[in-house]
């Protein structure tokens, strides 16, 4: 048959293979919420980076949708410049954001329009506008066929980053339809306008102001850069302008500083349909994809209504990169960071819980432990209470009945059976009075040397120490100590009776009392040896637990409740002292009592005695 095992084995085996399967769980629970927390995070920054690039373009495209002049034979082309000037000053937050606003003729004549006349003045093309004009005249606005019926046509760039600014190019097309066959001609455009912006307070002022509107509750945990699309280690704004982010590194990249699709699809699918207006013929927005920078127009039969299908492409490609990386060095860092703190913390509450269960399985067998002595205290007391009360009651009786020979003999027994009566009532009275953290009553100096002599020269010590030689040695001016005298004494004597009891073999007993220093202070010590067969190894760790008795003292049935010792560790502790022990086996033990000495202190004086100077 299979061996049963112990109730006090099985739990805590059960709930730790518990705690371990509940360690897993945490763990790969963790990890999802880890991948899951990324995702979010991830989605977070893209969703903030992409509505901040959304605002910048919006600036741009506002600019851009505000100076759309479509003057076909250019007759009103300088007023209507200077009408959308005024119109756009008159709506803006921002009327100090056009550095300055240009024309530029088929011919790549440039005019400057001077906000003071309203008038369009030639100038000479400036040194920093040299770039924006080679870019201009290398791609003007061109058309080819794209297949039956389909023409694309190639738009300048719309925006420039070095210097900041905006080709604003209105293409102008023609329908002819002969015999069923459709063509798109390119007409000729009387110009195109070029918007120079404040970069210092678009980027200065403008762009801030959105970073702090989109990001603003988070910039303490995000680094964002702007930098140019041709150059990516140029950035024209940072939130740590010492530290750009780099595009590998970043988390999020956004494309900025655009046309928006939305806006550019509105607003050619309105030219386009000026132009269909006038041939009679039906224009619409297109479903096609075409490449940036690109116009393509699908001219569609259907029956005698044909019409202009639409697909375009952004106007100008970002000429920005917004990047946005976590301050931790990456998102993954960061969701790395949360996820180790968060198995610190799970395994911390999953450690803290096994200690748990492991505190209380070992207060369980304490206590356990502690029942068992208990009931051999309560065992051992009632037998020492029964003895000396059995045989006060005999002498009684004898007494009693007139068959006593010897009176004194008999009295002698009843004196010494109620003098070890009153000893158990003592001790048990004085560990009651030291229990919790109740400290000892009525303190006051106390000199160690005069409570020692007291104690041997006490009846019931001389009574106990028949054929045994006292060894006493005690200092000459001892320092005082701060004490109760009554319980200073009950640990004395506990440890002169110990002696007596358990190394009685020796025939010697060792009384030493001085003083000395330590790492606690200076202190008064109180030794009391034997050369009994000292402590086995076994025992020595439970000397001092309550209610325990070593082995030896059951074996012999040396009479004792197992609280002797104990007593006097809790007497030291109570004056701030301590109790250790030096033994070996079959060289006897030497207990020591260590007290705090006060060297501010001095003896009480009595009636009629001068008071000692402190």
């Amino acid at each position: 048959m299979l061996r049963r095992v112990p109730f006090r084995i099985v739990v805590p085996v059960l709930l730790m293979a518990v705690l371990a399967v509940l360690a897993v769980l945490q763990y790969r629970w963790l990890g999802q919420v880890s991948q899951a927390e990324r995702q979010r995070m991830h989605e977070t920054m893209t969703a903030r980076a992409q509505s901040l690039a959304n605002d910048i373009d919006r600036e741009i495209s506002r600019l851009y949708l505000t100076f759309q002049i479509r003057d076909r034979d250019g007759s009103q082309f300088e007023a209507l410049v200077a009408e959308r000037y005024t119109f756009w000053r008159a709506g803006t937050r921002h009327p100090d954001l056009i550095a300055g606003l240009y024309t530029v003729s088929a011919d790549g004549d440039l005019q400057k329009f001077d906000p003071a006349d309203g008038a369009l003045h030639p100038v000479a093309w400036p040194d920093n506008l040299a770039s924006i004009r080679e870019r201009t005249f290398s791609s003007r606005v061109t058309a080819q066929s794209g297949g039956p019926n389909t023409f694309t046509f190639r738009m300048p760039p719309a925006i420039s980053t070095e210097p900041l600014a905006i080709s604003v190019v209105v293409p102008f097309m023609s329908h002819t339809a002969r015999d069923g066959a459709h063509e798109l001609r390119l007409l000729p455009s009387p110009g195109s306008l070029l918007i120079l912006i404040n970069e210092q307070k678009f980027t200065g002022e403008i762009v801030p102001q959105l970073v702090k509107q989109h990001l603003g509750d988070s910039l303490d945990e995000y680094r964002l850069s702007i930098v140019r699309s041709r150059a990516l280690d140029d950035a024209v704004y940072g939130t740590a302008p010492d530290a750009i982010v780099k595009l590998a590194e970043a988390d999020v990249r956004v494309d900025a500083l655009a046309i928006r699709p939305a806006i550019n699809e509105r607003l050619l699918a309105t030219e386009l349909q000026v132009v269909a207006v006038r041939r009679g013929i039906e224009a619409s927005g297109g479903r096609g994809a075409t490449p940036p920078g690109t116009l393509a127009a699908t001219v569609v039969d259907r029956g005698s209504a044909p019409r202009i299908a639409l697909a375009s492409g952004t106007i100008g490609t970002g000429g920005w990169q917004v990047l946005l990386k976590h301050r931790a060095g990456s998102l993954e860092a960061a969701v790395q960071r949360v996820r180790r703190r968060n198995l610190l913390m799970s395994f911390g509450m999953l450690t803290l819980l096994a200690a748990s269960v492991g505190l209380v399985l070992v207060s369980a067998r304490r206590a356990e432990r502690l029942a068992s002595q208990q009931m051999d205290f309560v065992a051992t007391v009632s037998h020492e209470l029964r003895t000396p009360l059995a045989v006060i009651r005999s002498a009684g009786q004898n007494l009693a009945a007139g068959v006593v020979q010897d009176p004194r003999r008999y009295g002698d027994l009843i004196e010494t059976e109620g003098r070890r009566l009153t000893d158990m009532v003592e001790q048990t009275l004085a560990l009651a009075g030291l229990s919790g953290e109740r400290k000892p009553v009525a303190q006051q100096p106390v000199d160690a040397g005069d409570v020692v002599r007291s104690v041997l020269a006490a009846p019931e010590t001389a009574t106990r120490a028949d054929g045994i030689a006292f060894d006493v040695r005690i200092a000459d001016e001892l320092p005082l100590v701060l004490a109760d005298e009554m319980l200073l004494r009950r640990g004395v004597q506990n440890l002169v009776g110990n002696a007596l009891k358990y190394g009685a073999s020796g025939g010697w007993v060792g009384v030493t009392v001085d003083a000395s220093g330590s790492r606690r202070g200076r202190e008064v010590r109180v030794t009391v040896a034997d050369r009994g067969p000292g402590v086995a190894a076994e025992d020595l760790p439970h000397i001092f637990d309550a209610f325990y008795r070593g082995h030896r003292a059951v074996a012999d049935q040396v009479q004792g409740n197992g609280l002797g010792l104990h007593l006097v560790k809790r007497i030291a502790e109570a004056h701030g002292g301590r109790v250790t022990v030096r033994t070996a086996p079959g060289e006897g033990a030497a207990f020591t009592l260590h007290i705090p000495a006060r060297a501010d202190l001095a003896m009480p004086s009595f009636a009629g005695e001068p008071q000692a100077a402190k």
